[in-house]
């Protein structure tokens, strides 16, 4: 009588840890396929405000004018509210904001009103903000390797932007 309660325990275990198992190993697949399709989502909602900050490049042949930065705050918000904000990570959330702050601010200054190109004390700080923002896109899709020392760089940026 011991022996087939000793079996039957065992076979009750192994059915317990079956089961466990298997739930688990489905719920880490599902998981696996929702990070999947965000990330693939998210590589393509990304491209359209990399390709928006193009112009706040430091190759660019010239700055950028100031009516070229209302452009650009214009894209980046009609991005956020159709089809990108839903993307944006908890950490690319504030250098997004960050960017799209820097460029209102500067193009709303006096020298904005001309219409002119934007002068080189704008222009270095415009570049870094734009460049928090694509480094943590980057981050946020795991698209390249970032050394520690280049990401503590990037998190000072971000937070003199803001």
């Amino acid at each position: 009588m011991e022996t087939i309660l000793t079996v039957v325990g065992s076979v009750v275990a192994a059915v317990i840890t079956a089961y466990i198992t298997t739930i688990v190993k489905l719920r880490q697949g599902h998981v696996l396929d929702i990070d999947k399709e965000l990330r693939e989502a998210r590589i393509k909602a990304y491209k359209r405000p990399w390709g928006a900050l193009k112009t706040l490049s430091m190759h660019s042949p010239e700055p950028p004018t100031y009516g070229e930065l209302e452009d650009i705050v214009g894209d980046l918000t009609d991005w956020y509210y159709t089809e990108g904000g839903v993307y944006l990570t908890t950490h690319s959330q504030p250098a997004f904001r960050a960017c799209v702050e820097g460029i209102k601010k500067v193009s709303r200054t006096k020298q904005g009103a001309s219409g002119g190109r934007i002068g080189d004390m704008f222009h270095k700080p415009l570049f870094d903000v734009g460049s928090a923002f694509r480094t943590q896109m980057t981050l946020d899709l795991g698209s390249r390797f970032e050394s520690e020392f280049r990401t503590q760089r990037h998190r000072r940026h971000r937070s003199e932007a803001r």
